[in-house]
């Protein structure tokens, strides 16, 4: 299943235009475009209208199978940006090789949905650049720690992947804040993109849920990371992309999320 977001990014207020979407199984596309605009929320917005413009723009593809493995595309002039590899399915790498592939791969957290095609991304795109948090590098390798064990085929990862912790770095072409957030795992990241009002989040938190804790992560590092982020100070209209579950606003997310503002 994939999903297009277009961020044009010299207007200030986000317009959600309508959706789009046709259901053909684990083959299911929809897309969703976002638009910024002077004018106010309008959701009446022709699916037939093509946005002719030269303006800077930033394309999010949103990629994903059957709730899990999803991976979100940073598209723009500034360079191709890539948040977790999900499964790398036969589409993603379609749409990877039309594009010039990904500069950088920033995994959330080590969970074999998030984790499970950066093997075969690889192979595919050598000079890519990956990077995860130092405390969940051990669940690159364990597939009990990443919770594929299980399945018919375990998931460990033989490429090399860097440890990227907290602080603000240029990342294909992009400045990306990294947020220490654990607790669903010991070492998840967000990912936070200031000049295209963008945050990611892996599953550590939900639209409307704290994620749950799992291995390595406790109830305790999700208390104090959730206290932390409420410190902060983040545009009502920034989009918070999730691992699960869709995305929504900064301020619906302090508006829907009870379990994240107990920790106020």
């Amino acid at each position: 299943m994939k999903f297009l977001v277009l961020l044009p990014l010299s207007l200030a207020v986000l317009l959600l235009c309508s959706c789009q979407s046709t259901e053909q199984g684990a083959g299911a596309s929809e897309i969703e475009r976002i638009i910024n605009t002077e004018t106010s929320l309008t959701e009446d917005i022709s699916q037939d209208t093509e946005m002719q413009s030269d303006e800077a723009y930033v394309e999010i593809e949103i990629f994903q199978e059957g709730g899990l493995g999803i991976s979100y595309i940073v598209n723009s002039p500034k360079g191709i940006l890539m948040i977790d590899s999900g499964f790398y399915n036969e589409e993603l790498e379609e749409y990877l090789k039309a594009n010039g592939g990904p500069d950088v791969l920033l995994i959330t957290h080590g969970h074999y949905d998030h984790i499970g095609g950066i093997d075969n991304l690889k192979r595919t795109f050598p000079d890519t650049k990956i990077f995860i948090n130092e405390k969940d590098q051990p669940l690159l390798e364990d597939a009990e720690l990443n919770y594929s064990s299980s399945m018919s085929e375990p998931v460990t990862i033989s490429s090399e992947v860097q440890s990227l912790d907290e602080g603000t770095y240029q990342l294909a072409g992009y400045q990306v804040e990294v947020i220490s957030f654990g607790g669903h795992t010991a070492g998840s990241n967000f990912y936070y993109l200031p000049e295209e009002n963008l945050l990611f989040t892996g599953d550590a938190i939900l639209p409307e849920s704290l994620g749950p804790v799992r291995a390595t992560g406790s109830a305790e590092q999700m208390q104090e990371s959730a206290h932390k982020l409420l410190e902060r100070s983040f545009p009502d209209d920034m989009r918070v992309f999730c691992g699960h579950n869709g995305n929504t606003t900064f301020e619906k997310l302090l508006k829907n999320n009870s379990e994240l503002m107990e920790n106020e």
